[in-house]
């Protein structure tokens, strides 16, 4: 329907067929004025009505309502409410690439004509290609700005599925994503996070050395919680010191935390206490796959693979402790000892492996192998065995790959309730002690 608001719609004579060119006559400084009654009906003295200041109303009525789409009908005294609430003048056509959208304005809504015009203004648009890295958006032509997810993170990848319907709202310097499909992000490839305990915040989003978590956990919690990643996931650590932390199942495919492996006790982990995370310095739990290396651990209970995680340690420093076995793999966890290990001080013993747990002294299974060498400095005296294998957990050993520096006062090992011990022909002597091994209850030593 034409001649929306029109005068003659409604019957008035002598309207114009366009609109009279006016000057509004208030400065930028005037006030706000009001329209007033005639003193009487006999008296002109009430403001006086110009066609202008309709035309005014009429133009800005027909702006609202045409711009935000809603259907011509001079009969419909809720025209002007279906417009404000169909949000239409905040719609935009998406153009661009996955990674540099671009916006329009959905016609006949007017374009911004500054970025500064678009400072707080909802824009809502459906995503035509997921994003596969930071992405940035530019409205109107007048410049790419960086794109944030809630909390001010960059993307990674994956946060504006194709066909999602997206609202974001420009703060000034980034485009805040403020309402989306989010919930967890698919990173598509392997991809690096940072710690530095001096510089970084467990609020960063850890995704350069600038931007980095200030503790392990608080890295490991966040990326769990944002991310699915089935390339898997690095954290560098930088020098200092840390609390020692967990990770659990989640959605990560393989997690790889690398300290200084030229000089592990610059990286110290330590639980001094069982209230930080329970006594361990490390420790991973359902599944989870890690490879931890660089680092220098100090805890009051044994550091462990537990319930099916699998872990790999390399080129760590090893702190013996008081309380039990510094290392130990349970409940069908698997824990692999490569490159070079260290393991000092005077303590319970080295490790166990134990309810269907494996611990493995380097590997090789004559097409691969990775290698161990792991020393024994200062003579460690241990009050229990070097090494116990019980309650059917399994301790494997490959001389070829691995070898044993070093001395160590106490046990060689033990074995018990059915624990087995294998050295592939290592021999009894092969693990370090001062006294010999010993078996009990179906314990075995091959």
């Amino acid at each position: 329907m034409g001649n929306l608001f029109g005068f003659a719609a409604f019957g008035a004579t002598r309207p114009s067929a366009t609109r009279p060119v006016v000057t509004p006559e208030n400065g930028a400084a005037t006030p706000d004025d009001w329209a007033k009654d005639c003193s009487s009906p006999l008296l002109r003295d009430g403001t006086e009505w110009r066609a202008a200041w309709a035309n005014f109303l009429t133009a800005n009525l027909r702006g609202l309502v045409r711009g935000s789409g809603v259907t011509d009908n001079n009969t419909d005294d809720n025209l002007v409410a279906r417009a404000v609430r169909s949000d239409g003048l905040n719609r935009m056509n998406a153009g661009g690439t996955a990674n540099a959208i671009t916006l329009t304005p959905v016609a006949p809504a007017p374009a911004f004509a500054s970025l500064a015009d678009l400072v707080n203004v909802p824009l809502r648009f459906t995503v035509a290609a997921t994003n596969n890295g930071p992405a940035t958006i530019n409205v109107n032509s007048l410049g790419a700005r960086p794109a944030i997810i809630p909390g001010g993170a960059t993307m990674v990848g994956g946060e504006l599925p194709a066909g999602s319907i997206v609202t974001a709202m420009y703060d000034g310097t980034n485009f805040q994503i403020i309402s989306g499909s989010f919930g967890l992000r698919v990173l598509p490839s392997l991809t690096t996070f940072f710690v530095n305990a001096t510089t970084g915040s467990d609020g960063n989003d850890g995704l350069s050395a600038g931007s980095a978590f200030a503790t392990i956990q608080g890295a490991v919690n966040a990326i769990a919680a944002r991310y699915i990643a089935p390339a898997g996931v690095l954290i560098n650590v930088a020098n200092g010191s840390y609390a020692g932390f967990n990770i659990a199942a989640s959605l990560i495919a393989s997690w790889t935390i690398t300290g200084n492996t030229g000089s592990p006790a610059s990286v110290l982990v330590s639980a001094a206490t069982n209230s930080v995370n329970r006594g361990r310095a490390l420790s991973i739990t359902r599944g989870v796959i890690a490879t931890v290396q660089g680092i220098a651990m100090s805890s009051t209970q044994e550091n462990w693979a537990n319930s099916g995680g699998t872990l790999t340690l390399s080129n760590i420093n090893m702190q013996a402790n008081v309380s039990f076995y510094s290392g130990g793999t349970y409940y069908g966890g698997y824990t692999l000892l490569i490159g070079n290990i260290n393991f000092t001080g005077n303590g319970f013993g080295f490790a166990i492996a134990s309810l269907g747990g494996v611990l493995s002294f380097g590997f090789s299974d004559g097409v691969g192998s990775n290698a161990l060498t792991l020393t024994c400095s200062g003579t460690p005296v241990l009050s229990s065995g070097n090494v116990l294998a019980s309650a059917g957990g399994t301790i494997v050993a490959y001389p070829s790959a691995a070898t044993m520096v070093g001395a160590v006062t106490g046990t060689r090992y033990i074995a018990n309730t059915n624990g087995v011990i294998n050295t592939n022909g290592g021999g009894v002597n092969y693990f370090p002690g001062s006294t010999a091994g010993s078996l009990s209850t179906g314990g075995q030593y091959i």
